[in-house]
């Protein structure tokens, strides 16, 4: 049940923000608040198994210790960036090279399947 609840309330959080990069679609903006209400009752849900000594998927006891909240956001920070990262070094690459952004993320994905091989490895 958690899982279907985190599920769900990514995909109502990001739907929109993706339907706003398409030109030919219109954003539902009212289901940001439905994917916010959806990740808090995923929350509650959660300290309801907590109490109940169940084993719940996240512990959210471990979000109140500073150490681990600051890594959890250092995180989330780093890789909400990573995307951007990756598209500005592809246009970089392309405007240097002479070739289409896309012709150079193709290319590069030898690259990245080494990067995440090396991140399994370690």
């Amino acid at each position: 049940m958690g899982a279907g609840l985190l599920g769900l309330g990514v995909v109502a959080v990001l739907l929109p923000v993706i339907q706003a990069g398409e030109a030919e679609s219109t954003p539902t903006w009212w289901l940001l608040a439905v994917g916010f209400a959806i990740i808090g009752l995923f929350l509650v849900w959660e300290q309801r198994l907590e109490q109940q000594d169940k084993h719940p998927l996240v512990k959210l006891k471990l979000l109140s210790m500073r150490s681990n909240s600051t890594a959890a956001l250092t995180g989330f920070c780093f890789f909400a960036a990573q995307p951007s990262i990756f598209a500005l070094y592809f246009i970089g690459l392309a405007d240097t090279s002479g070739n289409v952004p896309t012709a150079v993320s193709i290319g590069m994905t030898g690259t990245t399947s080494i990067f995440a091989v090396a991140l399994l490895v370690t």
